[in-house]
């Protein structure tokens, strides 16, 4: 895990002697998402395996964004990987391991038909999370007491920039190629109400960076004897 701060290592460390891991428990960091989280991978001897969302600072289950969203999403009969538990001072939430297999892997050697029906379930994902974002606004999730105007958009997108291009993907970027891409961004200023937030930000995140899908590849068993396919959201 190369890309961890050391005091990131001592409460991964931490938590494992917290929560019983055995000897020959292997460690493996994924690489990030376009933002501060950090996401490891513990696989224990016996092979099962749990991803670990590791925050840089203590977190409080009852406000943290991810958790809320989850519940939203749960709500909304949309598929998002299980808590399994939260550690609030080491800033650790273990999460079911969904695997490695990304929509955008899956799409490259998929069949026409195969690419089709993947857009398509997409596609309704998005269109559940219209109709039931709706149905469901209410102040106690983070999405509906955003204001998503123009600075919040832009903020997002340049976050995307710094953490995703720049950090990510090892872009390096001019002053006028920020200025290009700003002024790319500029068309998609919203005009969203609050019920619409969270639809489109994940609307915008998934078409830009294609990182917040995933294909469910059997998370609670590596058996190749039982394999199911299906999107879930993975981040956000």
């Amino acid at each position: 895990m190369t890309n961890q701060t050391p005091s990131s290592l001592d409460r991964v460390a931490t938590y494992l002697e917290r929560t019983g891991s055995t000897p020959g428990t292997r460690l493996h960091e994924l690489p990030g998402d376009a933002s501060t989280r950090r996401y490891v991978r513990v696989t224990l001897p016996s092979g099962q395996s749990r991803m670990l969302l590791v925050h840089p600072e203590p977190i409080d289950p009852d406000s943290l964004s991810f958790l809320n969203v989850a519940r939203l999403l749960g709500r909304m009969g949309i598929r998002v990987p299980s808590v399994v538990r939260c550690d609030a001072d080491l800033g650790i939430v273990e999460l079911e391991d969904l695997g490695d297999l990304t929509l955008q892997g899956v799409l490259v050697t998929a069949t026409p038909d195969k690419r089709t029906a993947c857009y398509l379930e997409a596609v309704a994902i998005v269109a559940r999370m219209q109709r039931r974002g709706r149905e469901l606004a209410s102040d106690h999730y983070v999405p509906f007491g955003l204001a998503f105007d123009v600075d919040k958009l832009m903020w997002e997108l340049e976050f995307f920039v710094d953490h995703f291009l720049v950090d990510a993907r090892g872009a390096t970027l001019s002053a006028d190629q920020r200025a290009a891409l700003r002024h790319e961004f500029m068309p998609l200023r919203p005009t969203w109400r609050p019920s619409d937030v969270y639809c489109a930000t994940v609307t915008i995140t998934a078409a830009i960076s294609w990182c917040t899908t995933s294909t469910f590849t059997s998370s609670t068993s590596r058996t190749p004897a039982w394999v199911q396919t299906r999107t879930t959201w993975s981040r956000f």
